[in-house]
């Protein structure tokens, strides 16, 4: 059973472990915290009022997105993987106490603790109110004979701004305070703690960390060497940066500075002081996200006898330390004491707070759950009314805040028999769900977007897929929801290829500074081993934040100008009226199936959509159990890498999956499949073709209906394609430019991330491309030997119709963990799929995903691995800038190109999702290591149909593939049956 503390807590949120990067709610706050998603996760001291900062109005709007991204409803998030035990959200706010410490916290509601400080060092300057911007200097004054009163000011303006939570205005005016103070006091004076706190506490809270983490250190080095370790702004300085190291993701060093800042306290203090029971808090909130739950109900239970031995101290702030503790109850399996501290947290709450408080709410809410999860329904049922009541009379109909509310009301319908009503109450919640998506996502960077949809989409789809989506009558409406999030995060990247077309020169500057940045990232992923963890995570680190940070301000600059929205604001009438007489579109997808009795099981289920004016539109399908599913593909996928002829395994796994042919209307002659998890790693196009020649149907791939909408606005608008198509060739590629290596000695102790083989039979395949190119008169571009090195493709992409690239790929398989530097003596395929990654303890909080994928070009096996365009990789985190918009196909003519990291709902992320991306048309890629000849020859058979016999690209990979296999020597679909097209081929 899984409670948790605080605000709206849902009752089911599925997650499946091993499937999709879902986890308990411990292992979801590792996601937030390894995206640093800067979301309202207020470990800190409340002192008895609700937390001001980056809450959201009445009609769920938020402020600025940076800073709070979710806007307090991460509160709402929770990532379950014990359906449909109950889950009462997560931790938003750690108990707080009133006294000396303030905000000891991760991110605070308003800046208490500078503001405190200030009135302290400087005196009050608010009740005068605080002057304007203009009013409040120049920069002659800051050093001045009166710079002491140009700082007053400005902290007195810093502060006023917090609490507005103008973050934004707040940050320039804290930057100069700390420059006056700096300049005038010296950097060590301990009047400057106070400053540099509103600085780090404005950057931290705007997600920039990595800005943050040197000044808390450098406020804690002032107040430890000026006022002793023992002071108490000493300990506020110690609590500031562990808090921040929380976020960052470094939970023991949080740890350590948490346990020195409690020892300092009780030393200073005494063992029952009060503001002892803020840092139990902050303390208890990390050992919970340990999971070591026991340790933090014993900080949680001693932080409330403190509280409670103090008259002074705020009942909301003992109230939250109850809350938090019946959370990690409920997690030790002691449901009855849970429920008992909840029920005093609500004698609490409403005592000090009223009766329609927010957080009376919270606890009816999570009240609610606990008693449906002990089978008291209608008890349950009273009380979630009681608290929606709350909370739409507080915040209005169509707050965040009531998705949870309204999705613990579905389940509870559910489980009572009433479908109809849960139907009601899980599409409204989906609703606000859709309506947030549309206001935040394309203000996010690219982590922060996939954090966000990982939180959210799996648990609505679930319910959606488990209810409204089985009914024809709501069906329609369930899905227009569902379609519009997937492929969300590819939508994301595409906006840079819409922003190309715009020709604003401030932006292609921006973007040309982000493509640097991606570059330098991508070549620094691979010097771990050679750099160690410390420098490496500290780079990385840096980097990111940068990356980011430009991220944020393209989107702000694309939203401003609209920009990619036409697929943002997509409905399910207009994508029909892209679809074609005789198409239909399968879009799949993995979901928690829930019976009456609220028991989960993970299922693949279909959508099956129809062109405008066909009858009736979409209908779901149930695939089968996700498990057997996936067992059979395995199976298949582990016949064909073994070299075997694979007809019994593909015979169970095609008649699992053939009930989606069958599904389709009957005047279907093409099927575009979009996948989902790990039937994305399905080579569709086989369903139809392999074993049944005969087949009127074909099938090919596209990773959403997003992007297929995308592809078919842009068709007709390519109109800046040469009348004489010009082709990129690259094949031949010396992995070992730039290695100078002595006869029989090592190159250095400094080797790549892996040494590769080269590939004699890749200069044969593009040498046969290049010819039936030019015997088709097209325009060849070539790259060979050490002249194909990635600043050469990269430049020559976006000025080509076809590429055809012949290396060697890479994956990082995030599967098992080991070495890096794995080596692959004698291979003559054309994949490097390793089964390792960095160590668990940097990989956690890589942000990054697409630098794990790429392609090997020349300099790949330099002895030392340089960053930037000096690389010997070019990784699908580079290629996200290009612009493709002229490639009609890019063949990936490299050993397992299409995988990548599987999101559920997503597509995969690697170069498939990042050459889409980009703007091309489609891709030819493989799912698995393919022999080196056999690639030749399917891409000799490939282009013949499609440039000379003029084939559509999904009927010329079919021809070539039965005509490979007709070959005996070639005959096992080791050889031919790893390919596929994704994207619009015909």
């Amino acid at each position: 059973m899984h409670i948790r503390s605080t605000t709206l807590l849902r009752s089911f949120c599925p997650a499946r472990t091993g499937k999709i990067e879902l986890k308990q709610f411990k292992g979801c706050m590792e996601e937030v915290l390894r995206y640093k998603l800067p979301m309202l996760l207020v470990l800190a001291l409340s002192f008895g009022s609700a937390p001001a900062f980056a809450q959201t109005d009445a009609s769920g709007r938020v402020g600025d997105p940076r800073a709070v991204c979710e806007a307090a409803s991460c509160s709402t998030i929770c990532i379950d993987s014990c359906p449909p035990e109950p889950n009462l959200g997560q931790r938003t706010r750690v108990c707080a106490s009133s006294g000396e410490v303030t905000s000891l916290g991760m991110i605070s509601s308003t800046n208490k603790f500078g503001a405190r400080i200030c009135s302290q060092m400087y005196g009050d300057n608010s009740a005068a109110g605080v002057e304007t911007v203009q009013e409040a200097g120049t920069k002659a004054e800051d050093a001045s004979p009166n710079w002491e009163a140009v700082a007053d000011r400005l902290n007195a303006q810093v502060a006023e701004l917090l609490e507005k939570q103008c973050l934004d205005e707040a940050l320039p005016l804290a930057r100069r305070a700390v420059d006056v103070t700096l300049k005038n006091r010296g950097p060590e004076h301990p009047d400057n703690i106070a400053t540099i706190n509103n600085l780090a506490w404005i950057l931290q809270s705007q997600g920039r960390y990595g800005e943050a983490r040197p000044l808390f250190e450098q406020s804690l080095g002032i107040a430890e060497k000026s006022l002793g370790q023992f002071h108490q702004t000493t300990v506020i300085c110690r609590n500031n940066l562990a808090g921040l190291l929380s976020l960052q993701g470094d939970l023991e060093n949080a740890r350590k500075e948490y346990a020195r800042a409690l020892a300092a306290s009780e030393k200073e203090l005494g063992p029952n002081a009060l503001p002892l029971a803020g840092i139990l808090s902050n303390l208890g909130g990390l050992l919970g996200m340990e999971g070591n739950s026991e340790a933090a109900i014993s900080m949680y239970r001693r932080a409330f006898a403190i509280m409670e031995s103090h008259p002074e101290s705020s009942p909301a702030d003992m109230a939250q330390a109850l809350n938090n503790a019946a959370a990690e109850l409920v997690d030790c399996g002691d449901t009855a004491q849970a429920l008992n501290y909840l029920e005093r947290a609500l004698q609490l709450r409403q005592g000090a707070l009223g009766a329609e408080h927010l957080d009376v709410g919270e606890t009816l809410n999570n009240i609610a759950v606990l008693e449906k999860a002990l089978g008291h329904l209608d008890k349950s049922s009273a009380l979630l009314e009681r608290a929606r009541e709350i909370y739409e009379r507080k915040e209005g109909p169509e707050h965040l805040d009531q998705v949870s509310l309204l999705n613990n009301l579905g389940d509870l319908r559910w489980q009572q028999g009433k479908e109809d009503a849960a139907k009601d109450c899980y599409l409204r919640a989906a609703t606000i769900v859709d309506r947030y998506f549309e206001r935040i996502l394309p203000t996010l960077s690219y982590a922060e977007q996939q954090a966000v949809l990982g939180s959210r989409v799996p648990a609505e789809t679930s319910r959606l897929l488990s209810s409204a989506c089985r009914d024809s009558k709501t069906l329609p409406k369930a899905y227009d929801l569902l379609f519009r999030w997937k492929g969300q995060l590819v939508q994301a990247m595409a906006r840079e290829s819409a922003a190309r077309l715009v020709g604003d020169r401030r932006l292609d500057q921006k973007m040309v500074q982000l493509r640097e940045v991606r570059a330098k990232l991508a070549g620094w992923y691979q010097e771990f081993f050679q750099v160690g963890p410390s420098v490496w995570k500290s780079t990385n680190d840096r980097l990111t934040a940068e990356k980011e940070e430009l991220e944020r301000d393209l989107s702000r600059e694309f939203l401003s100008r609209g920009i990619g929205s036409g697929a943002v604001l997509l409905d399910l009438d207009t994508f029909r009226k892209q679809l074609r007489v005789g198409e239909a579109v399968v879009d799949i997808y993995l979901y928690d199936a829930l019976d009456s009795r609220m028991r989960s099981g993970w299922r693949y289920g279909a959508i099956i959509v129809t062109a405008s004016g066909t009858s009736p539109g979409c209908t779901f399908v149930d695939i089968g159990d996700a498990d057997v599913i996936e067992h059979l593909l395995s199976a298949w996928r582990d016949d064909v890498s073994s070299g075997g002829c694979a007809e019994g395994s593909w015979r169970d796994l095609s008649a699992s999956l053939s009930i989606l042919v069958k599904s389709v209307p009957p005047a279907t002659t093409r099927v575009l499949i979009c996948p989902d998890a790990e039937l994305s790693r399905m080579p569709w196009n086989l369903l139809a073709e392999y074993g049944d020649s005969d087949s009127d149907i074909h099938i090919s791939q596209v990773d959403s209906c997003r992007e297929l909408f995308a592809l078919r606005c842009c068709a007709d608008k390519r109109s800046d394609r040469a009348a004489v198509p010009a082709v990129l060739v690259a094949g031949g590629i010396d992995f070992n430019a730039g290695v100078k290596m002595a006869a029989g000695a090592a190159v250095s102790n400094k080797q790549p991330l892996f040494r590769l083989e080269l590939l004699p039979g890749s200069l044969i395949e593009a040498d046969d491309v290049a010819a039936l190119a030019e015997k088709e008169h097209f325009r060849v571009l070539r790259l060979s030997g050490a002249g194909a090195t990635k600043a050469a493709i990269v430049a020559t992409l976006p000025a080509v119709e076809f590429a055809h690239l012949s290396t060697h790929g890479f994956f990082l398989d995030e599967s098992s963990l080991g070495d890096a530097r794995r080596y692959l003596p004698g291979s003559l395929s054309r994949g490097i799929a390793l089964q390792s990654r960095l160590p668990e303890g940097a990989l956690w909080q890589q942000r990054n995903p697409l630098v794990e994928s790429g392609l090997a070009v020349s300099g790949a096996n330099q002895n030392c691995l340089e960053s930037g365009e000096k690389s010997g990789y070019l990784t699908a985190e580079e290629l996200v800038g290009l612009n493709l918009q002229r490639c009609r196909l890019l063949t990936l003519s490299a050993c397992e190109t299409g995988r990548g990291k599987a999101v559920t709902g997503q597509g995969v992320l690697g170069l498939r999702s990042s050459i889409m991306a980009a703007g091309a048309h489609s891709i030819l890629m493989s799912l698995w290591k393919v022999p080196d000849a056999a690639t030749s020859r399917l891409m000799q058979y490939f282009y013949e149909e499609l440039w000379t016999k003029k084939t559509a690209a999904v009927e010329a990979l079919r021809r070539a593939q039965a005509r490979l296999r007709k070959d005996p020597s070639m005959a096992r679909p080791m050889s031919w049956a790893a390919w596929v097209l994704v994207g619009d081929c015909w």
